[in-house]
């Protein structure tokens, strides 16, 4: 009780506009969140996938107070795909759920994500336009839009909710210190933009690939568009500061870059970007409010309500601002400049939408011969990210010239965007109530067994210079997985076997090393066989996934008693990387906080007095 009073008095002790923002904060983050409740509720297969990694790593963390290199369960050991996917993601949410659990962890990130994107997002506004309710309805439309919630409740692709949502926060942080006017004011948005950047790079690895170049195109138009000096001046102010963060997002990214580039000839490299009938043509994702034409409410399989709109809301925004100053582009106050970075922004973002759908998508990629290049991103729709990230910052350069102009926005056109963009968010809340379901919330016993759901065991298996095995008629040899004190650590086997191949447990992958009494097997005794992951599939879709049978280590074995001895030898320079990488990673979180607290200087965000003067 004491608590709470302590908290309305702190809160009512603000001044009036702080109590507004966090007010506006409050319900404008709560939407989207609506649907995290209870706590041992999942939305799909691959939302139970990533929880149980998060699980896993959390409670190695506890058991070993350090990060598990590899994934270790009954079924299959010696995993590698944290090495190369969710680098960052797995050890970030599993440090946070050691403590709170991997249910709780990832509300408790998604609901950070969403107010730290709220909060950016309406500093960012306000520091253009000088306007509250204008801020607060553009954040707004940022934290509703239509796809990111598709991606966390209805694909369950959290590494990908949660790399674009940073990237978001990364472009925020660049238009903050293209646009401050303090030295001290643009270090700090520097650092916490790279912070999110690199963050978001080694949360997902497409977008890695995808969101790198995107930031450093928003970047070059914001120091065009909000620097004083010109882009060739801002460069050369950016020029040391840029550098540093430069090379610490390096040195954090490191391992993984390396891992990627040291084993890219073994790894399955995506080809053509894919494309889909059922959602992916061009009137779809200009659809106003969430729609999958081929869903059927009634479907629990697969991944129904998977809505790939564009932020309409967004553009609907941008197009009006535009008109709102088409009487002050005959003025100076609308410089020359500044319309070719709209023009070129908006160019890009119709490029994007354009590539992304159906049917000019296929098309522009083969006349522009990037085929290969975009098929990175796998999925067409998986480009909706970026056409709302142009539209943003599109916004961001009209609202500029609007402050500047000191023309007003039309209210009732601006709450209609905002309650349009409302009401998608509603829906998509909805959709997300009818796909829920319970899962008990797992123990350790749990988390060292593969989900029946788990369909990447291969993906990241390297089989290169090992022979394909005839799958063995021998009894498959399990290397036992801990559970207790020493969680994911894989026991010894004590054998005794005729002579023969024998099909094991462990995942093909070149760290991967297995003894016979303290000797190493030598190349010609080890091979690659396939069989079934689990026997025992008790879901319709863990058995439809079964049935592409996965691949392990065989190896030969003499005739006798023997000792089966695992283990996980990387590269050391591979580890020298990631202890360097664990500590600059700390440091970095450590002086943004710094840089940004104590807490009185959070609460500058709402006046935006950072302070940051008008130019």
């Amino acid at each position: 009780m004491g608590r709470d009073l302590l908290a309305l008095e702190l809160f009512f002790s603000m001044e009036k506009k702080q109590r507004i923002f966090i007010g506006a904060l409050t319900l404008g983050v709560t939407l989207p969140c609506l649907a995290l409740l209870p706590l041992d509720a999942v939305f799909n297969n691959d939302w139970l996938n990533h929880c149980w990694a998060i699980g896993y790593f959390g409670a190695y963390l506890k058991a070993h107070h350090g990060i598990s290199l590899t994934v270790n369960t009954v079924e299959q050991v010696g995993m590698p795909f944290p090495v190369f996917y969710g680098y960052l993601f797995y050890p970030v949410l599993g440090f946070l759920s050691a403590f709170v659990g991997p249910e709780l962890a990832v509300r408790i990130a998604a609901l950070s994500l969403f107010a730290l994107e709220f909060g950016l997002t309406y500093a960012v506004c306000y520091r253009l336009s000088k306007r509250r309710e204008v801020s607060v309805g553009i954040a707004c439309l940022v934290v509703w839009a239509i796809y990111p919630l598709t991606n966390l409740y209805h694909r369950g692709a959290l590494p990908e909710f949660f790399a674009t949502g940073l990237l978001t926060c990364a472009v925020n942080g660049a238009v903050l210190f293209a646009a401050g006017a303090r030295q001290k004011d643009r270090i700090r948005f520097l650092a916490l933009a790279g912070l999110c950047l690199v963050l978001a790079m080694g949360m997902h690895p497409i977008t890695a690939f995808l969101g790198g170049p995107f930031f450093l195109v928003s970047l070059g138009i914001c120091l065009h568009s909000f620097g004083d000096g010109g882009i060739r001046g801002e460069m050369r102010a950016l020029k040391w500061p840029g550098l540093g963060i430069v090379i610490l997002s390096a040195l954090v990214l490191a391992p993984w870059i390396f891992a990627v580039f040291y084993f890219l000839p073994g790894l399955h490299v995506p080809g053509n970007l894919i494309f889909y009938d059922r959602f992916d043509w061009w009137a779809w994702r200009l659809w106003p409010v969430p729609y999958d034409p081929g869903v059927q409410v009634s479907a629990r399989v697969g991944s129904p309500f998977l809505e790939a709109q564009m932020s309409l809301p967004l553009f609907l925004l941008g197009v009006g601002l535009i008109g709102f100053l088409r009487g002050e582009r005959k003025t100076k106050l609308v410089s020359r400049n500044s319309r070719r970075a709209q023009f070129f922004c908006w160019t890009l973002g119709l490029g994007v939408f354009l590539l992304s759908t159906l049917p000019m998508g296929p098309v522009i990629a083969r006349a522009l011969g990037i085929k290969k290049v975009i098929g990175i991103a796998q999925i067409a729709y998986r480009l909706t990210t970026y056409i709302n990230g142009f539209a943003l910052v599109g916004v961001y350069l009209v609202l500029w010239e609007l402050g500047k102009s000191g023309k007003k926005i039309s209210a009732p056109f601006f709450w209609i965007v905002v309650s349009l963009a409302f009401w998608s968010g509603y829906q998509k809340v909805n959709h997300a109530l009818i796909v829920r379901r319970w899962v008990a919330p797992g123990s350790t016993r749990w988390l060292v067994h593969l989900p029946d759901t788990f369909y990447s065991t291969d993906d990241y298996a390297i089989t290169r210079g090992l022979p394909t095995q005839i799958p063995p008629t021998n009894p498959r040899l399990y290397f036992p997985v801990s559970a207790e004190d020493s969680f994911g650590d894989v026991s010894a086997l004590e054998v005794d076997l005729k002579a023969g191949w024998y099909l094991t447990n462990v995942a093909p992958f070149p760290w991967s090393q297995i003894e016979i009494d303290g000797q190493r097997l030598s190349a010609h005794d080890m091979a690659v066989g396939h069989a079934d992951r689990l026997a025992n599939a008790s879901t319709v879709f863990a058995r439809q996934w079964m049935q592409v049978p996965s691949a392990f280590m065989a190896i030969r074995m003499p005739p006798g008693k023997h000792r089966l001895t695992f283990q996980v030898v990387p590269l050391p320079f591979w580890v020298f990387l990631r202890a360097l990488s664990g500590i600059f990673l700390i440091a970095w979180v450590s002086a943004v906080i710094w840089l940004f607290l104590p807490f009185p200087s959070l609460l500058r965000f709402t006046k935006v007095a950072v302070p940051l003067s008008a130019n």
